[in-house]
């Protein structure tokens, strides 16, 4: 069934008198999960996994006992599986007999892409094993509303979709390599020109209005690009987010107001813990302050004083370029996840907060 693991009781394999061993599937990935009956003795297994039916591969993990399970993801659909399996002592001697389990994929006809490998859906226990992603780009088949869940653990592991209005499917995007600011370096934002010279010109606020600012810079993408990815689905979704004190995912807009309060920029993106994931930044307003960069400055100023660690902006396009004196880079996914995995366990002083209280660049709008 669509959405659950299979667990098959015939791939129940008992090793001598020491260890015991099950099986399970989704459509791209197998897990063996074990019982050890004396920890004593044995130290490590040895886990091989061979593809059957036309292809023939091997990958070998070896693993501490006390790990209890290991998985094998981004597998190829409709094969079966045999996993090896072998146990060495505390003298990297064998202690067990070597086995087989035979795993078979489980096979799901509703969904419309042939291609699974790179598919993840609510069958999945999302983990760090996303960073092991071959090439840039997963997708999947559910949506928003029916599995938000999901989706709230992605972000969790700094991956975001890109939707759009008529797609079957939803394309996610997880870098192999990231443009990131490095909030740990002490950056001085407040030494722009422009910064020095219009700030004061203009008001901040935080979530004054994060539908209508998500609203806004979906009309921006579609008339300055002719598309976007910024659907009304994923609008509803952020937005019911941005409004949950409970959600882990702290949905925030950053808006740039001018004198006669109209809104001339948005900074779109969400903090968990201490790291920050930007997803869009939008200037409604062209003229010689450059606002946008403005409020870029602003925001990169008030994350480095409320604790964040790391900025993630996504794919480097050419304007960030600007930013590369400012701590930006590329991380490459193991020095992010590094990076990210710690500080998203941390503490940040609250942003709406941090602005209201007068500590950013440009003064808080009044409410």
């Amino acid at each position: 069934m669509f959405g659950l693991l299979k667990k098959n009781n015939d791939n129940q394999i008992v090793l001598t008198n020491l260890l015991s061993f099950g099986c399970s599937s989704t459509i791209n990935s197998i897990t063996i999960d074990w019982d050890i009956q004396n920890n004593d003795l044995v130290k490590q297994l040895g886990i091989e996994k061979i593809v059957f039916r036309n292809e023939s591969t091997l990958v070998t993990k070896i693993v501490l006992i006390e790990e209890k399970i290991v998985e094998f993801h981004f597998l190829p659909q409709q094969r079966k599986y045999s996993i090896t399996i072998n146990g060495v002592d505390n003298d990297n001697k064998p202690c067990c007999e070597s086995t087989k389990i035979v795993c078979d994929m489980v096979f799901v006809p509703s969904l419309t892409i042939t291609n699974t490998t790179l598919y993840i859906g609510p069958e999945h226990k999302i983990g760090p094993w996303l960073m092991e992603t071959p090439g840039d780009w997963l997708w999947t088949q559910t949506n928003f509303k029916s599995n938000p869940k999901l989706f709230i653990e992605i972000f969790k592991y700094a991956l975001f979709p890109l939707p759009s209005e008529s797609g079957q499917y939803i394309p996610i995007i997880n870098p192999v390599n990231r443009y990131c600011i490095d909030l740990r370096e002490n950056v001085n934002w407040r030494s722009s020109k422009k910064v020095k010279k219009y700030s004061k010109e203009f008001k901040i606020s935080v979530n004054y209005n994060f539908k209508s600012a998500f609203e806004a810079a979906s009309k921006f993408h579609k008339q300055y690009h002719r598309s976007t990815w910024i659907t009304n689905s994923l609008i509803d979704f952020f937005s019911e987010m941005a409004n949950d004190p409970n959600c882990p995912i702290k949905q925030r807009a950053f808006e740039l107001w001018d004198k006669d309060n109209n809104l001339v920029a948005v900074v779109l993106g969400f903090g968990l813990g201490c790291v920050w994931h930007d997803y869009t930044m939008c200037a409604f307003l062209r003229d010689q302050r450059s606002c946008g960069s403005i409020l870029t400055k602003t925001v990169g100023d008030l994350l480095q004083k409320c604790g964040y660690k790391i900025w993630y902006w996504g794919l480097k396009v050419d304007y960030m370029a600007e930013y590369d004196g400012k701590g930006g880079r590329y991380f490459d996914r193991q020095e992010f996840w590094d990076v990210w995995s710690k500080g998203m366990k941390e503490t940040p002083i609250d942003v709406h907060q941090f602005v209201q209280q007068g500590n950013s660049i440009v003064s808080p709008k009044e409410i």
